[in-house]
Formats: structure tokens, C-alpha cells, sequence
């Protein structure tokens, strides 16, 4: 069992080289008044299942379990803007852009609000930032100087009016969109961004949120929003309390703890700073490899064989385990002949 002491070295090391002012929402215990106090969001999720802890559940239930955990979700959202839970911020965008995500909605909470999110909606700015509301504002409040001059000249930034009609309302996905792959996972992480509100041209009023340690989902809806059905309990909250981001947690000198609870199929994926991704192993502390993915997805089971597909350096691959070795395939499952340890030598050579 994880002590309080292993906690409070975990949440030490998350904090690291996020930005001056931390991500600092786990400083304090998650109450349910501080849930209730938090801005009111909704999800929806796909309808399907997920192994988590060697166990088989809806997604609806992992959430409800586990909470918003970058592991449990990243193969059941999106991820146009980078890891986060992806959510709107009104029912009329939840109902009414519904094709294509689950049938039940989940009514969360952000904890702390919208402080050190970049929005790009008039209202909830002038709302979240005062007289200080402008987007060229929340720039140079969020980023460091040097980027936030890069973004200011290189980037055509457009806010939308959550009065106008989703026909009429400007489609400020396109400079949010802009920013997230100017900077990179990495040049994110190097600032106080915590998410980002914006209008998508499919799915209207957004709210993406990178720090999932401020997300409680509370309740769930299976009619449109009609009636709701609580299912925050203090199991869930005991749990997001001991949780911690792995994004923001591996250093290279450091290793991870706990992370056998949040494996799926076996594997937990892991984010480093500079955004690669890479897999611990259950049982284990430590990545399968010295070799960094630029993007990879959770583990899979395919008549009885166990992979993950990555991309590196511009190519699809699949990875498995044989014989006590990561051995790597082309994306059409043709064999390399080589280890993932090998695969810098056999890209390069």
C-alpha cells in the first residue's frame, strides 16, 4: 500500500517543470464542497468497454471508478489538442453534436475552475480574467514572454460570442489548434496552461482540459440531460485523492509507483516530459525500454496476442512481447527482425 509520505514525494515530483504557478489543485484535499464549487462540464464517452486491473467494464464504470485518468480515457476520446479530457461546457453543444459519442452524458466538475485555462469565448473570459479578458491578455498571462510573443506574431487568434448561433459563432478551434502544435506537448508543458475553452466547428461550446487531477465526474445522464442519476461516491473521492498524473510524473532519474493498478491489458502507458510516450510493464517500476514513442496506443488482445501500435520517427509500428523481448513489426505486421532497444540502430542505419 502507497504511504502518505510516497504521495506527497509523487505529487512533488508532478509538479516539476510545469510552469511557475504549478498545477497546484491536489494541494489540497478533494472535498465534496470543493467538487460542488467547481465549473459545471459534460462528457460523453463512447460506448465500449475497457480492462482495467485485469478487469472487463463499460467505460461509464471505469470513469466512475477510477476517475478521469489519462490511461483509462486515452483510448476512448480525443486527441486533436493532446492528452485531456475532452468536454463541453453547455448541454445544447453535448445534445446537438451527439452523432458519432455515447448514448449517456457525465456531468463533471472542474475543480478550481477556469483560472490559467486560455479562452477564447468572450463571455466566460470576461467572466474568469476581469477587465484583463483578451485573448492577447491571457497570452502573455499564461506563457513565458518568449513564447508568448511567438504565438502573438505567428498565430491569428479569434474569439467567439456563445450568443450567437453555432451557424454564426467563429470557429475559435482554429487558433487554439494553432497553439497546441506551434508549442507541442512539450512547449505546453512549459507553461500554466491547464486546457483550453473553445468553439469547435463540430462539436460547439469545448472545454479541453490537459490537468486531469482537477476532473470529478459526478453524475450520469441516459435521457439527453433530461434526469440524472448521482454517482459520485467517497470511494471514487479516496481515490482521486492518492491518484496522480503520470504525464507530469517520470523523470529520468525517478521511477513510477502504483502504476500496476491503472494497467490496461497488462501495460500502463506513460508520458515524458518532452511528451514520448512508453509502457510499464505489471510488476514493474520501470519502462519496457530506453526508446521513446512519439505516440503509441494503449495495449490490445487480438486472439490471444498482446500489442500496442506506435509511431517513431515517422513510421507506424507494432510492438509485442516474445520470448522475454519487445520485438517490433511494420504497421502491416511484417517482421523487422529486430527488439525496440534495436530500433534507433535499424531506423537510422
Amino acid at each position: 500500500m502507497i504511504t502518505e509520505q510516497e504521495i506527497n514525494n509523487i505529487i512533488n515530483l508532478m509538479f516539476e517543470g510545469i510552469g511557475d504557478n504549478k498545477l497546484n489543485v491536489r494541494k489540497e484535499p478533494i472535498t465534496p464542497e470543493r467538487i460542488y464549487n467547481g465549473v459545471t462540464l459534460y462528457h460523453r464517452p463512447k460506448d465500449a468497454t475497457v480492462t482495467v486491473g485485469g478487469k472487463t467494464m463499460k467505460v461509464i464504470d471505469s470513469i466512475f471508478t477510477y476517475g478521469f485518468n489519462r490511461e483509462f480515457t486515452s483510448s476512448n476520446g480525443g486527441n486533436m489538442y493532446g492528452p485531456g479530457v475532452y468536454t463541453v461546457y453547455n448541454l445544447r453543444s453535448s445534445n446537438e453534436k451527439a452523432k458519432g459519442y455515447g448514448s449517456a452524458i457525465i456531468k463533471l466538475k472542474l475543480l478550481n475552475g477556469y483560472q490559467d485555462f486560455l479562452i477564447f469565448s468572450e463571455q466566460i473570459a470576461q467572466k474568469v480574467y476581469g477587465k484583463n479578458w483578451r485573448i492577447e491578455d491571457q497570452v502573455n498571462k499564461i506563457f513565458p514572454h518568449n513564447v508568448a510573443n511567438r504565438i502573438l506574431h505567428q498565430i491569428y487568434l479569434i474569439m467567439h460570442d456563445d450568443t450567437c448561433s453555432f451557424k454564426d459563432m467563429a470557429k475559435s478551434s482554429e487558433s487554439a489548434y494553432k497553439i497546441v502544435t506551434l508549442l507541442g506537448e512539450a512547449g505546453m508543458n512549459d507553461s500554466k496552461c491547464r486546457g483550453i475553452v473553445y468553439n469547435g466547428g463540430h462539436d460547439g461550446g469545448c472545454c479541453f482540459i490537459r490537468d486531469f487531477s482537477s476532473v470529478v465526474p459526478i453524475e450520469v445522464s441516459y435521457d439527453n440531460g433530461r434526469t440524472w442519476k448521482n454517482r459520485l461516491n467517497q470511494n471514487l473521492i479516496n481515490w482521486i485523492n492518492s491518484e496522480v498524473d503520470t504525464h507530469f510524473q517520470f523523470d529520468s532519474n525517478k521511477e513510477f509507483k502504483e502504476v500496476s493498478k491503472k494497467a490496461i491489458n497488462g501495460f500502463t502507458m506513460v508520458w515524458n516530459k518532452n511528451g514520448k510516450v512508453n509502457y510499464i510493464p505489471v510488476n514493474s517500476n520501470e519502462p519496457i525500454s530506453n526508446v521513446w514513442f512519439d505516440d503509441g496506443s494503449n495495449w490490445e488482445n487480438k486472439n490471444g496476442v498482446l500489442y500496442a501500435v506506435v509511431e517513431y520517427a515517422g513510421n507506424t509500428l507494432n510492438i509485442t512481447y516474445e520470448d522475454n523481448q519487445y520485438m517490433v513489426y511494420t504497421e502491416f505486421w511484417e517482421p523487422l527482425d529486430c527488439t525496440v532497444e534495436e530500433l534507433p540502430d535499424l531506423i537510422n542505419g
